[in-house]
């Protein structure tokens, strides 16, 4: 099973998917780790680009394989990206998740961006400016996709970190539902967004 989080810088998705990946025992690729990787070894004269995309697809296609779940962690900012982790499932025949994390209050989601630091050495988080520049096109996910909103801050929920556990708690549902054992390989999942 392939499972791809997916939405802008600080939505929510490392927090979600690591935890997922952890609960899982799954293979865990976090693109942010990877184009650091890339940075620190100063192997590229400029920005990692689509490389740290491409690494981590040959690694999830590498783990897939030897029948590993993977758990991916990435903007997935355009179809072209989108496009790739379904044609790596299709070609190692397991069942593909795809979830988009959107922060629906610009005001929430600023304060998230202002308010974090990297746990990452080196990797210098994008401020709010960098990400509304960003080029990100929420279209073109399939039925199968899960769209989660996260809550604006005192609106019906504990914050953030409770709509957090919620998300992690009903994808790891999700993916046990449909676990191997369950697995019709060739259908999608069944629609199941929360907006």
């Amino acid at each position: 099973m392939l499972i791809v989080f997916g939405g802008l810088p600080g939505t929510g998705k490392t927090t979600i998917a690591r935890r997922l990946a952890q609960r899982r025992s799954a293979t865990y690729l976090r693109i942010d780790a990877i184009e650091q990787a890339i940075r620190d070894t100063a192997v590229l004269a400029g920005d990692a680009g689509a490389s740290g995309n491409a690494v981590a697809n040959t690694l999830a296609e590498s783990n897939l394989a030897i029948g590993q779940v993977v758990v991916a962690d990435c903007v997935n900012p355009v179809g072209e990206s989108r496009q790739a982790w379904r044609a790596i499932a299709a070609r190692s025949n397991v069942r593909l998740i795809e979830v988009e994390l959107v922060c629906s209050d610009p005001t929430e989601h600023r304060r998230r961006l202002e308010g974090r630091t990297s746990d990452l050495p080196g990797l210098v988080p994008p401020n709010w400016q960098g990400v509304l520049a960003r080029r990100y096109d929420p279209g073109g996910r399939t039925t199968s996709g899960h769209r989660h909103r996260t809550p604006q801050r005192g609106r019906g929920c504990r914050g953030s970190g409770a709509s957090h556990r919620r998300m992690s708690r009903r994808s790891l549902q999700n993916s046990r539902r449909i676990g191997p054992h369950t697995l019709n390989r060739n259908s999608s999942t069944s629609p199941s967004r929360t907006t």
